[in-house]
């Protein structure tokens, strides 16, 4: 009795422990964040399916959107073949009308015509390409008749002209040179005494200039409307000798 006393005695001076908290919150909060995964998966998915959804619409879309370019291609590229190749081919340049063909015979009738489209392009309105092409048509034709049998006075009166418009010519060319060697050919020439007016200028430019040739060959070329009024009235001579 006295030993069970002392227990009693014993266990009721130890302390008293404190009870120990409750745990039960730690399963529920687990089951919260496992909940929460769940969901957040569940959310994956479906937004994945929603993107493959997506894609799966946009893909026909996108291919049907090529294969109408690539056909739209391959239309423009037939079109472009088919004109292609019914479009006509190029015209060959014309030959310009006041360049004789070369099988046209060297008469008196077709020197003076040859001569005229020359005096028809002689004026202010003229260029030196188209007055050129003309002078070197007629050349052809006139050399011809020059070469066969003739008058003499008639030869003498249609190669006056033509040295006249070869005259001319060289003097414009040479405006652009300007030089005392170039102009003395131009100065010099025989063609002068065929247009007494030219003669006349390119001798008072010889009194005058410090350079003859130069000076002979500037008023030469001040003058070609002068040659082109000689060259018009030796051509009425000829029509008048017909």
């Amino acid at each position: 009795m006295l030993r069970q006393a002392i227990a009693a005695s014993a266990a009721e001076l130890e302390p008293r422990k404190a009870p120990s908290p409750k745990r039960a919150a730690g399963p529920a909060r687990t089951a919260n964040v496992a909940e929460t995964v769940r969901a957040a998966l569940r959310e994956q998915e479906r937004l994945r399916g929603d993107l493959t959804k997506a894609a799966a619409i946009d893909r026909p879309t996108s291919r049907s959107m090529w294969l109408g370019l690539v056909a739209l291609v391959v239309v423009a590229g037939g079109g472009a073949a088919l004109y292609v190749a019914n479009a006509p081919e190029p015209e060959s340049p014309v030959a310009a009308t006041s360049s004789p063909s070369p099988d046209v015979a060297g008469t008196f009738g077709n020197a003076v015509r040859a001569l005229r489209r020359v005096q028809a392009t002689s004026g202010p309105t003229t260029s030196l390409p188209s007055y050129e092409a003309h002078v070197g048509a007629a050349q052809t034709v006139v050399g011809r008749y020059l070469d066969g049998d003739a008058p003499p006075d008639v030869k003498r009166n249609v190669r006056a002209i033509l040295d006249l418009h070869l005259l001319a010519v060289a003097a414009w060319r040479l405006r652009a040179l300007d030089t005392p060697l170039a102009w003395e050919p131009v100065s010099r020439s025989a063609a002068l005494d065929l247009c007494t007016p030219v003669k006349s200028i390119a001798s008072i430019a010889e009194g005058a200039g410090s350079n003859t040739a130069q000076a002979r060959g500037r008023a030469v070329a001040r003058a070609i409307p002068l040659l082109w009024e000689c060259t018009a009235t030796r051509l009425a001579q000829l029509d008048a000798a017909r």
